[in-house]
């Protein structure tokens, strides 16, 4: 039932933020690593991140939705299967921390795959009784869920094979995350985006650029010599669609309820999308493509995307109440000083006013822990505010884990 996945996502978010400012210390002081290996911590963050957090979170509403509102209403299979699916990301988290990508660790990814396409088999069906506009997004992400779920099978034998080829090993890593990312999640938040407006105009339009999107934007996200050059031109013309994509689901928003109606929360997942797609856009178009493998630039992407976009409005979704505007404020505020961190960091073009300002790269890597640090800690606020709600017995006749 929708309230076991929203208390596993919610204790898989308070790790992944609280691992995440961890290793923004560590970056800044490195004996705070201790035993550990930080890319091992890489991995461990990521899964619990995408596995556990945002994806137990997404299927809680998608369960909701399917018309599963407590432990009479859920078929027998939804009672197990949150268990299976929590305790097993919180048994990736431990055990990439602890060693890595070995064997074990790497049965337990699979194992994730294989609950996933339960998952959508299950849900499918009884999505029929969803809006049509959300059943269409939400069907659409489940399929990509399978996709990037077979794409979690290329590397193993890529690599059984001995490819070397640089880009064909990137790209066996991107059919995996690009749909699984731009996919799965974006698809889903914008069913939910889409449930909460009144007159929205573009939403046909942004299922098609993100479905058609997801897919071949992984053709442009490895810096190696791709085997043929008409390959990177695909992945750039995807990229432009799903960017495209972004800024009309924000458009949307902004027509449908202005920003001061907005609930603060999708305020600030309105201003990240508006700048996630002006990035895909331009780097798409070619400006700043050299870019595309900085470091830096990557992880900013990706907090922009996680923590700008899909964790509030999953957050937005499942507290059983708006949280205080302040909460939101903070962790925009957060947010975007890491952002302005690693972009001084990863930008050529920002390294002569840096110097100027006497910001060194340790006082830059400050800033990013102080801005993920304040984040964290809002996004810790606004789900204390819904973890009482989300107790067994306390859920009202519409559950948490939705609202309208």
């Amino acid at each position: 039932m929708p309230v076991l996945y929203v208390r596993y996502a919610t204790a898989c978010l308070a790790i992944t933020v609280l691992a995440g400012t961890w290793m923004r210390g560590v970056l800044v002081a490195p004996a705070w690593l201790g035993p550990f290996i930080f890319q091992n911590a890489v991995h461990a963050h990521s899964h619990v991140a995408l596995f556990g957090w945002a994806t137990m979170a997404l299927m809680a509403l998608i369960v909701r939705a399917a018309g599963v509102v407590d432990a009479t209403s859920a078929p027998r299979w939804t009672r197990w299967f949150p268990h299976a699916l929590g305790l097993a990301s919180l048994a990736a988290f431990v055990g990439f921390l602890v060693r890595g990508y070995v064997l074990p660790t790497i049965v337990l990814a699979t194992l994730h795959v294989a609950l996933w396409v339960l998952f959508a088999v299950h849900a499918w069906r009884p999505l029929a009784l969803a809006p049509p506009v959300e059943r269409r997004f939400w069907r659409g992400a489940l399929a990509l869920l399978l996709v990037a779920g077979a794409g979690a099978m290329v590397p193993g034998p890529v690599r059984a094979l001995g490819v070397q080829d640089p880009w064909l090993l990137d790209l066996s890593v991107e059919l995996f995350l690009t749909p699984f990312v731009q996919g799965w999640l974006c698809l889903g938040v914008a069913g939910l985006i889409y449930g909460r407006l009144e007159r929205p105009r573009f939403a046909g339009a942004v299922f098609w650029l993100i479905v058609s999107g997801s897919l071949p934007a992984a053709l442009f996200r490895s810096v190696a010599t791709p085997p043929a050059p008409w390959l990177p031109l695909v992945g750039r013309a995807a990229t432009v669609l799903v960017g495209v994509a972004a800024l009309l689901l924000a458009l949307d928003m902004l027509r449908s309820s202005g920003m001061r109606r907005l609930a603060p929360l999708l305020q600030l997942g309105a201003v990240a999308l508006v700048l996630k797609g002006a990035a895909e856009v331009g780097v798409g178009a070619g400006i700043g493509s050299a870019l595309l493998g900085n470091r830096q630039l990557v992880v900013a992407y990706l907090h922009l995307l996680l923590l700008g976009v899909v964790t509030p409005v999953l957050l937005e979704s499942a507290v059983a109440r708006s949280p205080v505007p302040w909460l939101a404020g903070a962790q925009g505020a957060g947010l975007m000083v890491t952002l302005a961190a690693l972009a001084a960091l990863g930008l050529p073009c920002l390294a002569g006013a840096v110097a100027a300002a006497g910001l060194t790269v340790r006082a830059l890597l400050g800033l990013a822990l102080a801005g993920g640090a304040v984040s964290a800690a809002a996004v810790l606020g606004v789900a204390a505010e819904g973890w009482p709600a989300w107790a067994p017995g306390r859920v009202g006749a519409e559950g948490p884990a939705i609202r309208r």
